[in-house]
């Protein structure tokens, strides 16, 4: 291959090598619509799985007390284990292009996260005034997170199951 041929296609194979190691993702940013619509799909299945644990949470008022503290506390592990997924989820289906409140509601979703691990670590620590402090935080930062949702316009995502 003569040197000219080389020196010109060079841009080309840096541009490839480039996307390869990006992962090649060229998606282009969900329009408001297709954020709302991908979102409830993804809430729709997060819906189902925090379902079962509310069974489970009933089962476990039936329990002796420190049985209780023992599920509950293995049933908040699997509650920040679903929550993390979805922020990834949500993060994949990205924010429409200039749609401030949208990247807000995605930075929400990984600050209340952050507040379940609180929550997570005063079970950890079984540090009922923790707990006492972290929980209502968690649960008061949720109640309002989800009416800013609803209010962006999902329909599932921000609803209770």
């Amino acid at each position: 291959m003569p040197h000219r041929v080389v020196v010109r296609l060079a841009p080309l194979l840096a541009l490839l090598v480039l996307v390869a190691a990006c992962g090649g993702s060229s998606q282009a940013a969900p329009t408001r619509a297709e954020f709302i619509r991908k979102g409830d799909v993804v809430c729709a299945e997060i819906q189902q799985e925090l379902g079962s644990m509310r069974a489970r949470a009933e089962a476990a008022s039936r329990l002796p007390q420190r049985e209780q503290l023992e599920l509950l506390k293995r049933m908040w592990d699997d509650q920040i284990r679903i929550q993390k997924r979805f922020v990834d989820d949500m993060k994949e289906i990205g924010t429409p292009a200039g749609d401030d409140v949208a990247q807000e509601l995605i930075d929400s979703l990984e600050h209340g996260v952050k507040l379940a691990e609180d929550v997570q670590d005063g079970f950890d620590d079984e540090d009922a005034a923790a707990i006492g402090k972290a929980l209502p935080a968690y649960l008061n930062f949720t109640v309002v997170l989800n009416g800013r949702v609803a209010d962006y316009g999902f329909r599932r995502c921000g609803a209770s199951a």
